[in-house]
């Protein structure tokens, strides 16, 4: 499993395997592009034991047929 870097931006794929797929912080996702694989850290899964926390959100990214990826960045900016 993987979460976005707290020091990452929230961003979109925009092409490829992960099609209109946003990244976000607090979720946690079982896979993540190749390509972006830098922005996230990889958490250890909780055991019932340790559950004592809240779950996590979590997505699954398997809906697309292009190959190439583009990324749209959500900035937390106001005009």
């Amino acid at each position: 499993m993987y979460k976005l870097k707290s020091n990452q931006p929230a961003f979109q794929v925009m092409s490829g395997p992960f099609a209109r797929q946003r990244f976000e912080h607090g979720a946690s996702y079982p896979q993540v592009p190749d390509r972006y694989r830098n922005r996230f850290e990889e958490i250890r899964e909780v055991d019932e034991e340790d559950s004592a926390a809240a779950p996590e959100e979590t997505v699954d990214p398997e809906e697309s047929e292009e190959q190439g990826e583009m990324i749209y960045e959500h900035s937390n900016c106001q005009l």
